[in-house]
Protein backbone atom coordinates (compact mmCIF):
# COMPACT_ATOMS: atom_id res chain seq x y z
CA UNK A 1 0.00 0.00 0.00
CA UNK A 2 3.27 2.43 0.97
CA UNK A 3 4.90 1.89 -2.44
CA UNK A 4 1.28 2.40 -4.29
CA UNK A 5 0.93 5.65 -2.78
CA UNK A 6 4.50 6.56 -3.03
CA UNK A 7 4.29 5.72 -6.75
CA UNK A 8 1.13 8.38 -7.27
CA UNK A 9 3.32 10.75 -5.43
CA UNK A 10 5.92 9.96 -7.82
CA UNK A 11 4.16 10.65 -10.35
CA UNK A 12 5.19 7.01 -11.20
CA UNK A 13 1.17 5.87 -11.81
CA UNK A 14 -1.99 8.61 -11.84
CA UNK A 15 -3.78 6.20 -9.24
CA UNK A 16 -3.63 3.24 -6.78
CA UNK A 17 -6.17 1.03 -6.09
CA UNK A 18 -5.86 -2.12 -3.82
CA UNK A 19 -8.21 -4.56 -1.71
CA UNK A 20 -6.95 -6.35 1.24
CA UNK A 21 -7.72 -8.75 4.27
CA UNK A 22 -7.04 -6.78 7.67
CA UNK A 23 -8.88 -9.65 10.32
CA UNK A 24 -8.71 -9.19 13.77
CA UNK A 25 -9.33 -12.58 16.55
CA UNK A 26 -12.55 -11.78 16.68
CA UNK A 27 -13.72 -11.25 13.13
CA UNK A 28 -12.69 -11.28 9.14
CA UNK A 29 -12.55 -7.91 7.68
CA UNK A 30 -11.36 -6.33 4.24
CA UNK A 31 -10.75 -2.94 3.45
CA UNK A 32 -10.10 -1.07 0.22
CA UNK A 33 -7.38 1.88 -0.32
CA UNK A 34 -7.55 4.41 -3.65
CA UNK A 35 -4.52 7.02 -4.30
CA UNK A 36 -5.18 9.43 -6.92
CA UNK A 37 -2.79 12.27 -8.35
CA UNK A 38 -4.40 15.33 -9.74
CA UNK A 39 -2.64 18.84 -10.28
CA UNK A 40 -4.56 22.11 -9.36
CA UNK A 41 -2.99 25.34 -10.91
CA UNK A 42 0.59 24.53 -9.92
CA UNK A 43 -0.32 22.29 -6.75
CA UNK A 44 -0.40 18.85 -6.46
CA UNK A 45 -2.77 16.86 -4.40
CA UNK A 46 -3.16 13.21 -3.40
CA UNK A 47 -6.47 11.93 -2.16
CA UNK A 48 -6.17 8.89 -0.17
CA UNK A 49 -9.61 7.11 0.33
CA UNK A 50 -9.74 4.21 2.40
CA UNK A 51 -12.70 2.01 3.01
CA UNK A 52 -14.16 -1.10 5.03
CA UNK A 53 -15.88 -2.97 2.32
CA UNK A 54 -16.18 -6.39 4.35
CA UNK A 55 -19.89 -6.42 3.78
CA UNK A 56 -19.84 -6.91 0.37
CA UNK A 57 -17.04 -8.92 0.44
CA UNK A 58 -18.72 -11.46 2.33
CA UNK A 59 -21.91 -11.26 0.27
CA UNK A 60 -19.46 -11.78 -2.82
CA UNK A 61 -17.89 -14.76 -1.18
CA UNK A 62 -21.52 -15.76 -0.12
CA UNK A 63 -22.85 -16.10 -3.65
CA UNK A 64 -19.27 -17.64 -5.17
CA UNK A 65 -20.15 -20.60 -2.31
CA UNK A 66 -23.66 -20.91 -3.28
CA UNK A 67 -22.82 -21.00 -6.60
CA UNK A 68 -20.60 -23.84 -6.46
CA UNK A 69 -22.89 -25.89 -4.16
CA UNK A 70 -25.72 -25.58 -6.79
CA UNK A 71 -22.78 -26.67 -9.59
CA UNK A 72 -21.67 -29.48 -7.48
CA UNK A 73 -25.08 -30.60 -6.56
CA UNK A 74 -25.92 -30.35 -10.69
CA UNK A 75 -23.19 -32.86 -11.60
CA UNK A 76 -23.01 -34.89 -8.12
CA UNK A 77 -25.75 -38.20 -7.76
CA UNK A 78 -27.52 -37.28 -4.22
CA UNK A 79 -27.03 -40.93 -3.92
CA UNK A 80 -23.89 -42.27 -3.62
CA UNK A 81 -21.75 -38.94 -3.52
CA UNK A 82 -19.69 -39.68 -7.01
CA UNK A 83 -20.47 -37.95 -10.43
CA UNK A 84 -23.55 -37.95 -12.08
CA UNK A 85 -24.55 -38.71 -15.95
CA UNK A 86 -24.21 -34.95 -16.30
CA UNK A 87 -20.78 -34.85 -15.11
CA UNK A 88 -19.88 -38.00 -17.23
CA UNK A 89 -20.78 -36.87 -20.05
CA UNK A 90 -18.85 -33.32 -19.65
CA UNK A 91 -15.41 -35.26 -18.30
CA UNK A 92 -15.30 -37.71 -21.38
CA UNK A 93 -15.80 -34.63 -23.69
CA UNK A 94 -12.66 -32.96 -21.89
CA UNK A 95 -10.90 -36.64 -21.67
CA UNK A 96 -11.33 -36.77 -25.72
CA UNK A 97 -10.24 -33.84 -26.52
CA UNK A 98 -6.72 -34.16 -24.72
CA UNK A 99 -6.14 -37.52 -25.84
CA UNK A 100 -6.98 -36.87 -29.39
CA UNK A 101 -4.70 -33.58 -29.23
CA UNK A 102 -1.76 -36.37 -27.44
CA UNK A 103 -2.51 -39.26 -29.43
CA UNK A 104 -3.11 -41.47 -26.00
CA UNK A 105 -5.48 -44.47 -25.43
CA UNK A 106 -8.66 -43.74 -23.64
CA UNK A 107 -10.49 -46.92 -21.69
CA UNK A 108 -13.81 -46.83 -20.64
CA UNK A 109 -15.50 -49.19 -18.09
CA UNK A 110 -19.23 -50.22 -17.96
CA UNK A 111 -20.21 -51.56 -14.69
CA UNK A 112 -23.93 -53.15 -13.87
CA UNK A 113 -25.20 -54.73 -10.47
CA UNK A 114 -26.46 -58.04 -10.94
CA UNK A 115 -30.29 -59.16 -10.56
CA UNK A 116 -31.00 -55.86 -8.75
CA UNK A 117 -34.06 -55.72 -9.18
CA UNK A 118 -34.36 -59.07 -7.75
CA UNK A 119 -31.88 -57.65 -4.95
CA UNK A 120 -34.61 -54.65 -3.90
CA UNK A 121 -37.25 -57.27 -4.46
CA UNK A 122 -35.54 -59.73 -1.56
CA UNK A 123 -34.47 -56.97 0.23
CA UNK A 124 -36.52 -53.43 0.17
CA UNK A 125 -35.15 -50.38 -1.66
CA UNK A 126 -33.72 -48.64 1.65
CA UNK A 127 -30.98 -51.71 1.23
CA UNK A 128 -30.85 -51.02 -2.25
CA UNK A 129 -29.47 -47.96 -1.63
CA UNK A 130 -26.85 -48.92 0.94
CA UNK A 131 -26.06 -51.19 -1.81
CA UNK A 132 -24.90 -49.15 -4.09
CA UNK A 133 -23.52 -46.98 -1.95
CA UNK A 134 -21.23 -49.96 -0.47
CA UNK A 135 -20.69 -50.55 -4.34
CA UNK A 136 -19.51 -46.91 -5.52
CA UNK A 137 -16.81 -46.80 -2.51
CA UNK A 138 -15.70 -50.41 -3.87
CA UNK A 139 -15.63 -48.91 -7.39
CA UNK A 140 -13.34 -45.92 -6.02
CA UNK A 141 -11.14 -48.23 -3.92
CA UNK A 142 -10.31 -50.16 -7.21
CA UNK A 143 -8.87 -47.03 -8.98
CA UNK A 144 -5.57 -45.96 -7.95
CA UNK A 145 -4.83 -42.23 -9.90
CA UNK A 146 -6.65 -39.24 -8.77
CA UNK A 147 -7.39 -38.63 -12.74
CA UNK A 148 -9.42 -42.03 -12.97
CA UNK A 149 -13.26 -40.91 -12.68
CA UNK A 150 -16.29 -42.87 -11.25
CA UNK A 151 -19.91 -41.85 -12.02
CA UNK A 152 -22.99 -43.08 -11.45
CA UNK A 153 -24.37 -43.09 -14.94
CA UNK A 154 -27.94 -44.20 -13.80
CA UNK A 155 -29.89 -46.93 -11.94
CA UNK A 156 -27.42 -49.54 -10.97
CA UNK A 157 -24.84 -48.75 -13.76
CA UNK A 158 -22.10 -47.41 -13.02
CA UNK A 159 -19.21 -45.90 -15.58
CA UNK A 160 -15.44 -45.09 -14.97
CA UNK A 161 -13.59 -43.17 -17.38
CA UNK A 162 -9.31 -44.39 -17.13
CA UNK A 163 -7.92 -41.80 -18.88
CA UNK A 164 -4.26 -42.75 -20.65
CA UNK A 165 -5.09 -46.43 -20.08
CA UNK A 166 -4.09 -49.53 -22.54
CA UNK A 167 -6.72 -51.99 -22.70
CA UNK A 168 -4.63 -54.21 -20.81
CA UNK A 169 -4.50 -51.49 -17.68
CA UNK A 170 -8.31 -51.17 -18.79
CA UNK A 171 -9.27 -55.03 -17.57
CA UNK A 172 -6.57 -54.85 -14.99
CA UNK A 173 -8.71 -52.04 -12.98
CA UNK A 174 -12.02 -54.12 -14.06
CA UNK A 175 -10.99 -56.96 -12.43
CA UNK A 176 -9.88 -54.92 -9.26
CA UNK A 177 -13.16 -53.27 -8.91
CA UNK A 178 -15.07 -57.12 -9.55
CA UNK A 179 -12.38 -58.36 -6.70
CA UNK A 180 -13.71 -55.58 -4.52
CA UNK A 181 -17.82 -55.89 -4.94
CA UNK A 182 -16.91 -59.31 -4.66
CA UNK A 183 -15.47 -58.87 -1.12
CA UNK A 184 -17.98 -56.51 0.15
CA UNK A 185 -20.18 -60.24 0.49
CA UNK A 186 -23.63 -58.23 0.48
CA UNK A 187 -26.04 -60.87 0.80
CA UNK A 188 -28.22 -61.50 -2.06
CA UNK A 189 -30.24 -64.59 -2.09
CA UNK A 190 -32.07 -64.60 -5.26
CA UNK A 191 -28.98 -63.99 -7.23
CA UNK A 192 -28.57 -65.95 -10.71
CA UNK A 193 -24.96 -65.08 -10.90
CA UNK A 194 -22.59 -64.95 -8.06
CA UNK A 195 -23.83 -67.33 -5.07
CA UNK A 196 -25.27 -65.81 -2.43
CA UNK A 197 -23.86 -62.41 -2.97
CA UNK A 198 -23.83 -59.03 -4.63
CA UNK A 199 -21.83 -59.05 -8.02
CA UNK A 200 -21.61 -56.68 -10.86
CA UNK A 201 -20.94 -57.27 -14.29
CA UNK A 202 -18.19 -55.04 -16.47
CA UNK A 203 -17.56 -54.30 -19.88
CA UNK A 204 -14.60 -52.44 -21.16
CA UNK A 205 -13.57 -50.70 -24.19
CA UNK A 206 -10.33 -49.01 -25.05
CA UNK A 207 -9.61 -46.32 -28.32
CA UNK A 208 -7.07 -44.00 -29.23
CA UNK A 209 -9.54 -41.00 -29.93
CA UNK A 210 -9.41 -38.91 -33.42
CA UNK A 211 -12.12 -37.46 -35.62
CA UNK A 212 -13.06 -40.96 -37.21
CA UNK A 213 -14.74 -42.11 -34.01
CA UNK A 214 -16.71 -40.70 -30.62
CA UNK A 215 -16.61 -41.12 -27.19
CA UNK A 216 -20.35 -42.45 -27.82
CA UNK A 217 -18.74 -44.95 -30.34
CA UNK A 218 -16.60 -45.81 -27.10
CA UNK A 219 -19.20 -46.32 -24.68
CA UNK A 220 -21.46 -48.35 -27.19
CA UNK A 221 -18.42 -50.87 -27.05
CA UNK A 222 -18.14 -50.80 -23.47
CA UNK A 223 -21.92 -51.55 -23.22
CA UNK A 224 -21.65 -54.31 -25.75
CA UNK A 225 -18.93 -56.23 -23.73
CA UNK A 226 -21.12 -55.06 -21.09
CA UNK A 227 -23.97 -56.94 -22.60
CA UNK A 228 -21.63 -60.09 -23.15
CA UNK A 229 -20.39 -60.56 -19.81
CA UNK A 230 -24.10 -60.83 -18.22
CA UNK A 231 -24.97 -63.07 -21.18
CA UNK A 232 -22.11 -65.21 -19.75
CA UNK A 233 -22.66 -64.79 -16.32
CA UNK A 234 -26.40 -66.13 -16.73
CA UNK A 235 -25.52 -69.23 -19.02
CA UNK A 236 -22.58 -70.15 -16.25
Amino acid sequence: MAQGIADVISQVRSDFYLEYPCHSPTEQRWFSVRATRFEEGDRVYVVVAHDNITKRVVAEMRVLETNRLLELQATTDALTGIGNRRSYDERIDWEWKRHERASLPLSVLLLDVDCFKQFNDSHGHLAGDECLKAISRAIRSGLERASDFVARYGGEEFAVILPETTEEGCLRVGERIRTAVRELAISHGASKVQSGIVSVSIGCATTFPSQLNSSFELLHRADTALYAAKNWDETA
